[in-house]
């Protein structure tokens, strides 16, 4: 059987780039609620992804077709990026004695190729630099990419499927407060996928209330925003950061943040046209993938470089982070472009023999 046209969003490249801009934040200029731009991508990862895993479920080549299109769109930079590193790790690093940066990330590259390097900061601890941390998230985005295709393939009836995902969300939920009511460190409800599949589910679960023409009513949304605002609030208000090991994001956080995020990505779906006019999030929503894995190594490097050449050039320290800073998201982008034009297009182009949708 042919698969039905896969649809494209125009709204959702434009809140991908909102997403990215939160972590370039987070990361970069130190601002604190940024990271949720990392959960952002996890709902909007889970609702395209199961959108169009419910558009070809009936197709011909159903899980080959399903696993080469991911493959083209993740594999080459990734790998890329992965090689890059660690041929300069010898020149990056002085210091490669037991316990350095390069001991940590060339003692542990399998964990790195398999994408479960989450699993390995729970193991063995966060690396003493954190030039490929931020990648946990495309680990957990790669194991969810495992499981999903089945579970969409065997469970046919929709409502049990919407069913199995809010399951699948609250699992996520109790997990978390089972890790933090039995401490055994912030990596593990921070970086194991069971403890945040929670965000992949509630787009999922988007994906499937579209797919049976089911509406949101303004109340449910308001209250989405309302619960995501009272959260934010209870957070500063109780331990004054807006930090990701909060304790209340740390237990009902993520998932408060996750529904947020799906009545979010919900409006833009129904009423995509006022937001695409904001052409830099677009733009930024295209190469949002190059500047995600880019942006860290990216700063790292230049900060350790540049801070004391620079710093002599500048009135005060301040005033010298600020402008690496800045160079960095300059460089960032720039590198981020000619990445997605060279490298990821020929893919994404390619790709498209096995799909209608590039997302």
């Amino acid at each position: 059987m042919k698969a039905k046209p896969q649809h494209y969003y125009p709204g959702l490249d434009s809140l991908r780039g909102v997403a990215i801009l939160l972590v370039l934040n987070f990361h970069i200029f130190g601002f604190s609620p940024g990271w949720v731009g990392v959960d952002l991508f996890f709902v909007l990862s889970g609702f395209l992804i199961t959108k169009n895993l419910l558009d070809t479920r009936d197709s011909n080549g159903y899980f080959r077709l399903f696993f080469i299109r991911r493959m083209l769109r993740i594999f080459p930079l990734y790998f890329f990026v992965l090689i890059a590193f660690y041929t300069a790790a010898p020149f990056l690093f002085s210091q490669k004695q037991p316990g350095s940066v390069y001991a940590y990330y060339t003692g542990n590259q399998l964990w790195f190729y398999t994408f479960t390097q989450n699993w390995l900061f729970v193991k063995k601890g966060l690396p003493p630099e954190p030039y490929l941390q931020h990648f946990w998230s495309l680990a957990v985005e790669e194991q969810f990419y495992l499981l999903w295709p089945f579970l969409i393939y065997l469970v046919k009836d929709t409502l049990t499927l919407q069913r199995t995902f809010v399951a699948v969300f609250l699992f996520a939920l109790v997990t978390r407060l089972f890790l933090w009511f039995n401490p055994i460190g912030y990596e593990a409800f921070y970086y194991t996928t069971t403890a945040r599949v929670d965000s992949l589910s509630a787009g999922a679960f988007l994906a499937v209330s579209i797919q049976r023409k089911k509406r949101f009513s303004a109340m449910q949304i308001g209250l989405a925003g309302l619960l995501f605002m009272v959260t934010l609030l209870a957070a500063f208000t109780l331990y004054k950061n807006l930090k990701p090991d909060n304790p209340v994001f740390a237990t009902v956080g993520y998932s408060c943040s996750a529904i947020f995020f799906m009545m979010i990505c919900y409006l833009l779906i129904q009423s995509p046209t006022w937001f695409e006019r904001f052409g830099f999030l677009k733009f930024t929503g295209r190469i949002s993938y190059g500047l995600y894995v880019y942006h860290v190594p990216i700063f790292l490097i230049v900060l350790f470089t540049l801070l004391n050449k620079s710093i002599h050039f500048f009135s005060s320290p301040h005033s010298a982070w600020l402008f690496l800073r800045l160079l960095t998201v300059i460089i960032t982008l720039l590198i981020s472009y000619f990445s997605y034009q060279i490298i990821e297009q020929p893919f994404l182009k390619f790709k498209k023999k096995f799909t209608d949708s590039v997302q």
